[in-house]
């Protein structure tokens, strides 16, 4: 009983040294990392809008022995989009379509789900070795394109959030630990609400007869384009003035309304009452005023 103790407690010690051993060969390897970028914010007003982003990858070594890693990466296509079209979520539940590329021109889409990379040939490090443990450290480049046009969105601030993850990678012998990137906000646009003129309004004009019997009616149209959801409010500096010794009113068809993000057109009706004799010194005489809308949102 006693020899047999004795053994086991041998056998016992030597299980231990190999597993020791096998440890320290384990952390013998390559490590390399993504480096998130800082948000890309922008203010959208319906214009095409490009920013460019940058990340960093470090790859080290921690043995002596000489070794290169080869690599790209792809960006996940988060639960906002639909089909490969990336989308940022607005506070208020509507989308504002984007698209992450690996070009200026915005044609190169660099996506999870299409064969399009970042970088788009594979990058290769120099030899990495532990004498230099500041290793290898390189910057990739990257863009978010937001279309023109996007008029029909609410007043709202915009985000989408992906990560970056090496795909294709490989290492020069030994072994190798890929850290992927945690996920980031990688767009944050804001909408502002605005209202703008799409169609100004033209000159009204009458034609009316000192003591005329009818009253004479005249009408311009214009066309407004604000902001979807956006309440805004229509006034004229005066609806009433007098043009050679004639007075007129003027009334707008409608003094409030809820932007769509399309144009809507009103109505400025005018009118000249009957019987008015007015100052006129020659068989035809003509005038003018200018008015003033003003549109507040």
């Amino acid at each position: 009983m006693k020899s047999a103790s004795i053994l086991l407690r041998a056998i016992l010690g030597l299980g231990t040294l190999a597993l020791l051993a096998f440890a320290s060969t384990a952390q013998a390897r390559v490590t390399c990392v993504v480096t998130n970028p800082a948000t890309l914010s922008i203010s959208y007003g319906s214009l095409y809008n490009l920013v460019s982003g940058s990340f960093s990858v470090k790859c080290t070594n921690n043995t002596a022995t000489a070794r290169t890693a080869t690599y790209q990466l792809q960006a996940t296509v988060s639960a906002n989009a639909t089909g490969t079209q990336r989308r940022a979520k607005g506070l208020l539940g509507g989308f504002l379509n984007y698209s992450l590329t690996t070009d200026s021109a915005c044609l190169a889409p660099w996506n999870a789900t299409t064969p399009n990379y970042n970088p788009v040939a594979a990058y290769t490090t120099p030899a990495l070795v532990s004498t230099n443990p500041a290793g290898d450290l390189h910057i990739f480049f990257y863009y978010v394109c937001v279309p023109a046009g996007q008029t029909t969105l609410a007043a709202d601030t915009y985000s989408d959030t992906i990560a970056i993850q090496f795909i294709k990678n490989t290492v020069s012998g030994g072994t190798v630990t890929w850290t992927n990137g945690a996920a980031f906000t990688v767009l944050s646009a804001k909408l502002y609400g605005t209202c703008s003129f799409t169609t100004p309004p033209g000159n009204m004009t009458f034609n009316y007869t000192s003591m005329s019997a009818t009253a004479a009616t005249a009408s311009t149209t214009f066309a407004t384009t604000c902001t979807n959801t956006l309440p805004y409010t229509m006034a004229l500096d005066a609806t009433s003035g007098t043009i050679n010794g004639v007075n007129y009113t003027l009334a707008l068809s409608a003094a409030s309304a809820t932007g769509t993000g399309v144009a809507q057109t009103y109505t400025i009706n005018g009118n000249i009452a009957a019987g008015q004799t007015g100052t006129c010194a020659t068989a035809t005489c003509t005038g003018s005023q200018a008015r003033t809308i003003t549109i507040t949102y």
